[in-house]
Formats: structure tokens, sequence, C-alpha cells
């Protein structure tokens, strides 16, 4: 009868997170916003070059732009009303040091991601002596 108990009690804590976080993902209930995309980045490791993954729902049309500080426009393109995922690779290898800003926007919600690049100073190293002895 225990176990029976135990059981029953988990099964209903189960039950009751997910109807909370579907109730949360629910467009439809509350006043909380649709979110129609969403946009992760990650740096390949030891490299300059940075993966941007998009997810969104199908049916609309996203613009990614890439600007410097100045908002100059370095590189922009438009993902698809079919698409639900998006993924590239920028090679920031080239570009100089400072502030960059990816923008994502459906044309009425707008995502921004800000990359900051810095070159790493030179510093000097003094020589070490390593004796071995066996």
């Amino acid at each position: 009868m225990k176990t029976f108990i135990k059981n029953l009690f988990s099964s209903l804590a189960v039950s009751a997170i997910v109807s909370v976080s579907a109730l949360a993902e629910n467009p439809t209930t509350g006043n909380h916003p649709t979110k129609n995309f969403e946009v992760g980045m990650y740096q390949t490791i030891r490299t300059s070059k940075l993966n941007l993954t998009i997810e969104k729902v199908k049916g609309q049309r996203l613009s990614v732009t890439l600007q410097n500080a100045t908002g100059q426009v370095l590189y922009t393109e438009m993902v698809g009303k079919n698409a639900t995922k998006y993924w590239r690779k920028f090679d920031f290898g080239s570009m100089d040091s400072g502030v960059y800003q990816f923008q994502i926007t459906n044309g009425e919600t707008t995502i921004t991601k800000e990359v900051k690049l810095r070159t790493p100073e030179a510093v000097e190293v003094q020589p070490e002596l390593l004796i071995s002895v066996k």
C-alpha cells in the first residue's frame, strides 16, 4: 500500500509539472507574447568561428543582419517562411577588434546578440631553464 501511494504521489507530481509547463508554453493563455523564434550562439573551440542557430515557427520570414559598432551592415540574409531551422557559421578571423551585433527580426520582434572581439596583448615571457635529473 505504501508503494502504491508513493507511485501515485510521484505520478501526480509529474503530471502537475507537465501541466504547468504546458500552460506556460501555450500562446493562448495569459498575457504573455507568443515566442515565434529562438536564437542561440556558440563559438567553435579554439577558433575565431561563431555558430548562429535559430529555431522558428513555419510561416514567417526572418531577417538576419550582422553589423559593426558604427552600424555598417556586414552581412544580411533572409530566412524563408517554410524553414523552421537556420544555422550559419561566421568566421571572425579577419575582423578587427571591436563590438559586432547580430540582429534577428521578424518585423515585430527583434533579438540582438552582441559579439566582442579583442586581440590578446603580446606578453614578454622570460626564458626558463628546466633541468631533469635521472
